[in-house]
C-alpha cells in the first residue's frame, strides 16, 4: 500500500509527498519538505448581469501545461487531481472573493451552477485586472442541457452519460473537433443534468450495453444546439426499438476468424 501526504501551511505554497510506504516504528525513513513562499492570487466573482458577489463558486488552479484536463473533471475528482501539477482548489467566500498563492502564473477555472464556466490562461488575466492586480471575474447566465437516457423503453438509472463540445475546424470537409465536457451518472428516474454550459453545439454520447459478461456494447450519440441561457431536454436512446447486428470477423487475410468474441 502506498500513501500520499499533503502539506499545507499559511503563506506558502503545498507540498506533497507520494508513493510513500509504511514502515516499522523506529526504523522510518524521515522527510523532508522544503515550502517556498507564494505570491497572493486574489479575486473576486460576481454575476455578470447584475454585479452582485458570487459565493461558494469553485475555484481550481494549476500549471498552464495541464490546465485543458482541469476545466472539466469533477471537483472531487482526486485521482485526476493528483496527476496534476501545482493544483489548488478553493471557493468564493460571501463576498465572492478568493485567495490563492502561486510561485509562477497558474490558470484557473471557476464553476458554479447556472454559471457558464470560465477558462483563464495566464495571459488572459490582465484584462480582468484591478488596482493593485486583484481580478474581477464576472460570470455568465449558463445554459441548462437535461434529459433521460433510455434502455429497453424505459429510463435508465445509474449509467454514464458523457458530453463533448463540437468546434469546426479551419480545413473544410474534416469533422468537428470534439472537446470533452465530463461526464453524469444518471439518477434514479434516469435522468441527467448540466447547469454551467455555454452556448454551442454538444454532443451527447451513451453506451448501451448489449453484452454484460464482456461488458460491451452499442454508444448511442445525439447532436444538440444551445443557444443562449435557456434549458435544452434531449432524450437519449428512447428511439432505438429493437437493435441487432450481424457481421463477419476476419483477419489481415480476409480469413474468417472461428471462436472469436
Amino acid at each position: 500500500v502506498k500513501y500520499g501526504i499533503l502539506i499545507e501551511a499559511e503563506g506558502y505554497l503545498p507540498g506533497e509527498l507520494s508513493d510513500l510506504s509504511p514502515q516499522p516504528a523506529g526504523s522510518a525513513v524521515e522527510h523532508e519538505v522544503a515550502l517556498a513562499q507564494g505570491k497572493p492570487l486574489e479575486g473576486v466573482v460576481v454575476d455578470a448581469a447584475t454585479g452582485s458577489p458570487l459565493a461558494k463558486v469553485k475555484v481550481a488552479a494549476c500549471a498552464p501545461e495541464t490546465a485543458r484536463d482541469l476545466a472539466w473533471i469533477e471537483w472531487d475528482d482526486h485521482e485526476t487531481l493528483r496527476r496534476l501539477k501545482r493544483v489548488q482548489k478553493t471557493r468564493t467566500d460571501a463576498n465572492g472573493a478568493f485567495r490563492l498563492l502561486e510561485e509562477a502564473p497558474l490558470a484557473l477555472f471557476l464553476r458554479a451552477s447556472g454559471y457558464q464556466r470560465l477558462a483563464l490562461r495566464p495571459e488572459e488575466r490582465a484584462r480582468f485586472a484591478g488596482p493593485g492586480g486583484r481580478l474581477f471575474l464576472p460570470l455568465e447566465a449558463a445554459a441548462v442541457l437535461r434529459g433521460v437516457l433510455y434502455h429497453d423503453g424505459k429510463p435508465r438509472a445509474g449509467a454514464w452519460v458523457g458530453l463533448h463540445l463540437l468546434t469546426l475546424t479551419a480545413s473544410p470537409g474534416r469533422p468537428a473537433r470534439r472537446e470533452f465536457q465530463g461526464s453524469v451518472t444518471t439518477d434514479e428516474k434516469g435522468e441527467f443534468r448540466w447547469d454551467d454550459l455555454r452556448p454551442g453545439t454538444y454532443l451527447l454520447e451513451a453506451l448501451r450495453i448489449t453484452d454484460a459478461t464482456a461488458n460491451t456494447g452499442v454508444r448511442l450519440r445525439r447532436r444538440v444546439e444551445l443557444k443562449g441561457s435557456v434549458e435544452e431536454t434531449v432524450d437519449i436512446g428512447d428511439n432505438l426499438g429493437d437493435t441487432s447486428f450481424r457481421g463477419r470477423l476476419l483477419d489481415r487475410r480476409g480469413e474468417p476468424l472461428l471462436s472469436a468474441s
